[in-house]
Formats: C-alpha cells, sequence, structure tokens
C-alpha cells in the first residue's frame, strides 16, 4: 500500500522469508495492490478497519495459528478505524507472541482528547515488545505517556532503504539522467509522500530555476489540497518547465531517479533522522541529501547528509550549492549488501526472545 510504513512492512516482510526458516504472511486491506514478495503469503482480506472486522481477523488468527503477531503503527492504510487499537490484545487471546514496531513518537500535543489517551493507553499496556526505528524514543514521550509503557520491552531497531539499490551505469545512467535534467544543469529531487509537514513546497524556493530542474516522486492520492499547491507552483511563471511532479513511481524508477539525481532536497518541518526511510533511499544510491532536524545544523560527511534548521531556507540553500556538484555525480558501485537482511536478523532475534548483542 502506497505508506511509508506499507513499504517498510513489504521489505521486513520479504527479508524474512528470504531466510528460508519461517513462513511469513501478510495481514492488509482489500485495497493493497501489486504482488507480495516471494515467500510471503497475502491475506487482503479486511474491507475497513472497524471494530467490526474483528471477526475476519479473529478467524484468520484461529485458522494460520501464527506464533508470531507483529503490528506496524502507525500507517495511512488503516484510516481512522479503531479495530488497529485493539489488535494487540486481539492477537494475544489469540495465543501468539505479539510484537510491535512504533515508527512515529506520540508526544503529548497528538493527544487532544481523552479519548485519544484511552486509545494510547491501550497500545501502550497490551503485552509484547515494543520495536522503536528512532533511537532515545522512550525519552522523547511526554512523562505520563512513558509512565503507561514502563512495562514493556523497547528495543530499538534501526530502519533500512525502502528502495533497491539502482542498476543503472554507464550510458543507461547518463541516459536516463539527461531525459531528466532537460537541459538543466543541477536535476533536484524531492522523494517522498505529498503532505505539509514534508515541506516539499519549500524546494521551490531552495532551489534556483536558472540552474535547476525539480522532480516531485510521490505518492499523490491524498492531501488533495497541498498535491495541488505543488502542481501550481510548478506551473508559475518563475518554475514553469523547470519542474515535475511525477507521483508515485515504481521502486526501480524511483531508485534510478535518486540515483542520477545532483541532491535530494527533503526539507521536513519536524525534522528527520536515521528512521526515515526517504533519507534512507537517497543514501542507498550514493546521493548528496539536504534535510532538516531538531538538533541542525550538523553534517554527516561520510554519508553526504546535511541536516539543517527545519525551516531555515537559506541553511538549505547553501548546502545544496556547496554538495550538489553535477561534475560530481557518478553511478555508485552496484555491489552492495541487501541492509534488509540484518534487518530481519535482528527482528527474529526478538521473535525468538533473544536481543541480539
Amino acid at each position: 500500500m502506497r505508506c511509508g510504513v506499507g513499504d517498510y512492512t513489504r521489505r521486513l516482510a520479504g527479508a524474512l522469508a528470504a531466510r528460508g526458516d519461517l513462513e511469513v504472511a501478510v495481514l492488509t486491506s482489500k485495497s493493497g495492490e501489486g504482488e507480495p514478495p516471494i515467500g510471503v503469503q497475502r491475506f487482503a482480506i479486511v474491507d475497513h478497519w472497524s471494530l467490526g472486522a474483528a471477526k475476519t481477523v479473529w478467524r484468520l488468527l484461529r485458522s494460520w495459528r501464527p506464533a508470531v503477531v507483529h503490528l506496524q503503527y502507525p500507517t495511512q492504510g488503516y484510516g481512522s478505524g479503531r479495530l488497529p487499537h485493539f489488535l494487540p490484545l486481539l492477537a494475544w487471546a489469540s495465543g501468539a507472541r505479539v510484537v510491535r514496531t512504533l515508527h512515529e513518537v506520540t508526544t503529548w500535543d497528538r493527544l487532544a482528547s481523552v479519548k485519544q489517551v484511552v486509545t494510547f493507553a491501550l497500545q501502550a499496556l497490551a503485552p509484547g515488545t515494543l520495536i522503536v526505528v528512532r533511537p532515545s524514543y522512550r525519552s522523547m514521550l511526554h512523562p505520563l505517556l512513558a509512565w503507561m509503557t514502563r512495562p514493556r520491552r523497547y528495543v530499538f531497531v534501526p530502519s533500512a532503504a525502502s528502495l533497491p539499490r539502482s542498476s543503472l551505469h554507464g550510458d543507461s545512467w547518463e541516459r536516463v539522467r539527461s531525459s531528466y535534467l532537460g537541459g538543466k544543469q543541477r536535476l533536484i529531487v524531492f522523494f517522498g509522500f505529498l503532505y505539509p509537514p514534508k515541506g516539499a513546497d519549500l524546494l521551490f524556493e531552495i532551489a534556483d530555476p536558472a540552474t535547476d530542474r525539480l522532480i516531485f516522486a510521490g505518492a499523490t492520492g491524498s492531501n488533495d489540497g497541498y498535491v495541488r499547491k505543488i502542481r501550481e507552483l510548478a506551473a508559475s511563471e518563475r518554475w514553469r518547465g523547470r519542474a515535475e511532479v511525477a507521483g508515485y513511481l515504481p521502486d526501480e524508477d524511483a531508485a534510478d531517479l535518486l540515483t542520477v539525481a545532483d541532491a535530494a532536497v527533503l526539507p521536513f518541518r519536524d525534522g528527520g533522522g536515521p528512521w526515515n526511510t526517504s533519507i534512507l533511499a537517497a543514501i542507498e544510491q550514493e546521493t548528496p541529501v539536504i534535510t532538516t532536524a531538531l538538533d541542525g545544523p550538523r553534517e554527516d560527511s561520510e554519508r553526504g547528509i546535511y541536516f539543517a534548521r527545519p525551516g531555515n531556507i537559506e541553511e538549505m540553500k547553501k548546502a545544496l550549492d556547496r554538495l550538489a556538484s553535477p561534475s560530481a555525480r557518478r553511478p555508485p558501485v552496484i555491489a552492495r549488501s541487501d541492509p534488509w537482511s540484518e534487518v530481519a536478523a535482528r527482528h527474529v532475534a526478538i521473535y525468538r526472545g533473544g536481543r541480539r548483542k
């Protein structure tokens, strides 16, 4: 499903199945698209994630009898349904061991009502290990929320890129790069989902229409008002013919776009970090990244990332001019180990009750 957590789940499931020592299935919505990874069963059986679907999920749990149920939170695919809040308890009642991955930090300002506090409590107090993709996750919670989760074991497992390594090289790399450049000097890419917190609109201020070609690669199925704003800016007199909203691209095409780009600019309004799969996808292609962090400005020169302070356009402009060098762009080395195999190994250690040293 076209959601960052959906991408993560697909990659993790594929890496787990590739080991050959596990039987892996994914429970998802009927609206899920595409073929699952090799070796992964897909149960696309949920119409909606309201409490009325509990019976459907319970039947699957009782018939397939998984040893481990691993839930991912939050995802766009769940919508506003209440069932996801009760899934940990439902899975535990079926006899499975429950593991949950928390992809976002639930801060107090995100809990706007008593209902949301109760919802968090249901998730926090249910049995099972909590996997987090952000370091120091627990310390970022409001003290009351941290207290709610005190009986749970937290395990930090770093994420990995949502895209495979591009296989472009030689003439094919040059050809794809030229097709995107459109006669400009620098190719600047935004990769990810197009909605306000991602800050994609800021690229029109950071980049230079005299030299740059902008490509926005990301799902456009929701947040129609914001996507319309991006399209209007791309069609404005200043950027007409110099910016393109490419929309959702297949994995291989998105990887090819990132690998030929001079830089990926990801000006997240709330700051990014090593948990962000868009940043990791660009790193996988050895493409320079200009993004933001709450503890910026700082630079990770080893991986080619500059972290500006959120909203600081001038910082990001200067970093882009320094790091995006068209003369330095070359295809990355193709041979590389799959980082998801290590992510999968750490998950298996958790599933089996051990902690990888």
